[in-house]
């Protein structure tokens, strides 16, 4: 990485990263021995409730490996003696490896097929924040805005397939692209005491999930499946020191 300091509270820096992750986190399948309940259970062939065990095939958060690379550049600029700006900017490629397909493409589960090279879970390949802000010896307050576009955000219950409605099945589901405008403020009373103001989601955003089959090992891509709007949030502190 490289930072210059300018003008006494300026900052330009970058920076290239690379991580090799072990034992991170996604969703795969494995075969295991589980006891049959319905086979237990069962008073006319097995009054004596004998335990039954058989082989299921499940899906199961699994261990993988993998990669993260990226960039990430910096820009702070004070404006005068107590206003400024603020930019961050970074870029991340992650890829998973070592997961397993949940189904086949006809749509039954799959059996341990490896899934090959796959997006690593939580990873956005873009994400920026802008701020200005105000800041004196006892008030401060900024406005900010943070974009991330789509990520894989883990796994989502959805029905099986056309038409049945009692098969649930899961699928990897995504958020879609969002940005996100809030603001904050403070003022220090003295060495004890300051109050803070919180303004969240003042843009009100409608944060949208979808699924994509051919992460699981079907034949399609994306398709909508869910939206929510939080709606705006507000918290105000007071908060003391000794």
């Amino acid at each position: 990485s490289l930072e210059w300091y300018f003008g006494g509270r300026g900052l330009l820096s970058g920076g290239v990263y690379q991580m090799d992750l072990s034992n991170y986190y996604d969703y795969g399948t494995r075969t295991g021995t589980y006891l049959n309940n319905f086979l237990t259970y069962n008073n006319a062939t097995n009054p004596s409730h004998t335990p039954v065990y058989s082989q299921y095939n499940v899906s199961i958060p699994v261990n993988v490996n993998g990669t993260l690379r990226g960039v990430q550049l910096s820009y702070i600029q004070p404006i005068g003696d107590h206003f400024g700006l603020s930019f961050n900017y970074t870029y991340a490629n992650g890829h998973s490896s070592g997961g397993t397909l949940l189904y086949n493409a006809d749509g039954t589960p799959g059996n341990n097929i490896a899934a090959g090279d796959r997006p690593l879970f939580g990873t956005s390949k873009n994400t920026a924040n802008a701020s200005v802000y105000f800041e004196n010896e006892h008030w401060n307050a900024r406005f900010n805005y943070t974009y991330r576009s789509k990520f894989y955000d883990g796994m989502m219950v959805v029905q099986a397939g056309p038409g049945d409605y009692h098969t649930p099945g899961l699928l990897p589901y995504w958020q879609a692209g969002q940005g996100y405008l809030s603001f904050s403020a403070g003022y220090k009373l003295n060495d004890h005491v300051n109050f803070t103001f919180d303004a969240m989601n003042l843009n009100n955003p409608k944060l949208r999930y979808f699924v994509n089959g051919a992460q699981a090992g079907l034949g399609f891509g994306d398709a909508p499946e869910a939206f929510y709007v939080n709606g705006r949030q507000y918290y105000f502190n007071v908060n003391f020191k000794l």
